[in-house]
This record gives structure tokens, sequence and C-alpha cells, in this order.
């Protein structure tokens, strides 16, 4: 999150606190409940940025230089990629609800150098999703100038509350809700296969199946 958001946010609970504690102290006792309600939302939107964003894992400062598979795309759950990952190793996994497939490849550019060498790469795709469409939870893995180049750049400032601007993921986000129906296919986008192929990835593409 930008830290001009972060000290915007810091102040917005301030406040919200300093109402909590004094409003039942006057006339307008209404305001305290209110800013509890705001708290609450707050602490949902700090919950769900904590379980989806998952940058903090690529900063130099990372305990797990190499890791041997990264699962990106929609969301699956950790008993079907089981089966398409190496049973010792480490994984990490930036899914999100209705990734769409050129989200998933574009967070791949920008995070594919955490993979070991002929490292797996597995790819979680609806077909019915749009295919160049991207949300709030994929931009904390894009760097300014590539949101500039997708036009992207209006999602900085909904980042910090997803609640509000993606509420139906949000809500999948706080009950763990997950698909389970997917089958191995071939990567429909030739791009994808290249680009794995130059840099000695093994793609798995997996596709939702209704």
């Amino acid at each position: 999150m930008p830290r001009f958001l972060k000290s915007k946010k810091k102040l917005v609970v301030s406040i919200l606190v300093l109402i909590f504690i004094i409003s039942p102290f006057t006339p307008f006792w209404y305001l305290s409940l209110i800013s509890l309600i705001g708290l609450c939302v707050l602490y949902l939107n700090h919950v769900i940025l904590k379980k989806t964003n998952k940058s903090r894992l690529f900063s130099s400062k990372r305990e797990i230089k190499k890791y041997n598979s990264l699962v990106i795309g929609d969301v699956c759950s950790k008993d079907i990629l089981k089966s398409y990952l190496p049973e010792t190793g480490n994984s990490i996994e930036i899914m999100m609800y209705g990734r769409s497939l050129e989200a998933s490849f574009q967070i791949l550019l920008h995070t594919f150098s955490i993979l070991e060498d002929g490292g797996i790469c597995v790819i979680i795709h609806d077909e019915k999703r749009k295919r160049n469409q991207y949300s709030l939870f994929d931009i904390p893995y894009f760097n300014f100038i590539t949101l500039k180049e997708l036009g992207q750049e209006k999602l900085i400032r909904k980042s910090s509350l997803p609640l509000f601007f993606e509420p139906i993921k949000s809500i999948c986000i706080l009950f763990g809700i997950t698909h389970s129906h997917y089958n191995l296919a071939d990567c429909p986008d030739e791009e994808i296969k290249r680009f794995c192929e130059n840099k000695n990835i093994k793609l798995k593409y997996l596709l939702l199946s209704n």
C-alpha cells in the first residue's frame, strides 16, 4: 500500500477511536455506534489485505530466496493443488477469485524470478472470465509503470478498501470459499507458453470445470 494511503488510514482510525471514546458522554452518543461500525469495517479490510497481499514474500529480506513452484490465478482448494505440486520444497500461492488470464500473466512477469531454475508455475483459470480484466487484488504485484501502461492507476486508491470496491470477492476471502473442480488443460495463450519455455518454467494450466 502506498505510504500516503497508510498515513491517511492511520488518521481515520485515530479519529474514529476518539469519536468512539468521547461521544457516549455527549448528546451525540449514536456517533459511538457509527464509529464502532467504521472500525470494524477497517479491521475487516486489514484482514482481507493480509490474507491476499503476498508481495512481502518478494522482498529482498525474505527468508526463502527461491521457490520451486508458483501458483497464480483463480482460487483452488489446497487438496486439488497437492496433485500438481512437488511433494517437497516450497510453493507460493497468489490466487484470487475471478482473476483473468492476462492478470495472471502480468503477475508471472513480475514474480517469476522467485522461482528456481526449472520451477513449476500453475495457472488457474475460469474461461468465462474476461481475458483482460484487472482487480485491485492484482496491483500489489505490479510496478507503477506497468499500472500506467495498463491504464489501471485508479486501482491504487481503491486497493486499501477492498470490502467497499470488491465486496463479493472480499466476503469469499473472509469465509475461505474455494473451487474444487479443475482439469489439467493446454494453456490457450501462446505468449504465456513461450515465456515459460524461454525461462525454463514448467507450466501447468488448470481450467475450472463447471
